[in-house]
């Protein structure tokens, strides 16, 4: 799915979560989101409080063993449009570097439904604007409360085996040995993919990709497998323009797994 070019305007920040993005040009804190007063009702128009959106999202998770281990929000128009991104850990998973992401975008006048996301890349701005793997939307009408709260159940009941089967995929890929040059081997055969189907890596992102493959940014990518590899290219994507930067991770995801699965993995290791 394509999604339209945000109209950011000079002021808004990014807010990057591992892949996952956020823009606003007010981060503000949970206090605050709340503060905000709530409009009247009318016959046809039934407001969804931010309180009540954000809390649906934290109780559909907590009760399911997750830990909520960052959140962020923003405001604007006035406080009458609110953008949130969480990331959520669950203590039974191996890998610790692995979150599942919740976004949230509500208004108080009108201007878009009551929309929730979940999965492993999300993106939402203020500019009403929200993608990811899972996505609820429910207009501001009669019995949007109760309506809503079983679509982001349904939701995170759905998100929760994706995101189990991603963390499975990570695991997979730590497995899968790259020595350097195997590594640079990969970034070329991303560079050529460029303006094909399944490109995912810019030119310029691919010297980004090579910098951050041959110098890690964390300890937890230095070790030479497949994973630290995804994590440089990872790196790299967190520069793409924000209309398409979940194609791109999509595109990215697909390629690694691809070569995890190939019988020719073991061609990415300089044989002595």
């Amino acid at each position: 799915m394509q999604l339209a070019t945000p109209n950011t305007d000079s002021h808004s920040v990014k807010i990057n979560m591992s892949g996952s993005t956020m823009f606003t040009s007010n981060e503000v804190s949970f206090a605050e989101v709340i503060s905000v007063e709530l409009p009247d009702k009318t016959d046809s128009y039934q407001p969804l409080s931010n309180a009540a959106q954000i809390n649906m999202v934290k109780s559909a998770f907590e009760t399911r063993g997750f830990d909520l281990v960052r959140e962020r929000y923003g405001l604007s128009c006035k406080g009458k449009r609110m953008v949130s991104l969480m990331a959520w850990h669950h203590p039974d998973l191996l890998n610790k570097e692995m979150a599942l992401f919740s976004a949230t975008l509500n208004s108080y006048d009108k201007s878009t439904a009551a929309k929730t996301a979940f999965g492993g890349k999300l993106f939402v701005c203020e500019n009403l604007h929200i993608s990811g793997e899972i996505t609820c939307v429910r207009r501001h009408t009669l019995n949007v409360i109760g309506d809503f709260e079983r679509l982001i159940e349904d939701g995170a009941e759905r998100a929760i085996p994706m995101f189990l089967d991603l963390s499975g995929d990570m695991e997979l890929l730590k497995s899968i040995e790259i020595d350097q040059r195997g590594g640079y081997q990969l970034l070329g055969q991303a560079h050529g993919l460029w303006g094909e189907k399944g490109a995912f890596l810019s030119p310029t992102q691919v010297n980004g990709a090579v910098r951050a493959w041959k110098k890690p940014l964390h300890e937890s990518f230095e070790d030479r497998n497949l994973f630290s590899w995804y994590q440089a290219c990872n790196e790299a994507l967190k520069t793409s323009p924000s209309h398409d930067i979940l194609q791109r991770h999509s595109a990215l995801h697909r390629f690694a797994m691809k070569i995890a699965n190939s019988v020719d993995s073991t061609l990415l290791i300089e044989q002595n």
